[in-house]
C-alpha cells in the first residue's frame, strides 16, 4: 500500500512538472486518465 502511494506520488509530481513545462490541457487529461487507471 505504501509503495503504491509513493509510486502514485512520484507519477503525480512528474506529471505536474511536465504539465508546467508543456501547459497542454489535452496532455493533462491524458495524464489524469492514466493515473486513474492505475488506482
Amino acid at each position: 500500500m505504501l509503495a503504491g502511494a509513493a509510486t502514485l506520488g512520484l507519477l503525480l509530481a512528474a506529471g505536474l512538472a511536465l504539465w508546467a513545462v508543456y501547459g497542454d490541457g489535452l496532455y493533462a487529461e491524458r495524464l489524469l486518465s492514466m493515473i486513474a487507471s492505475c488506482i
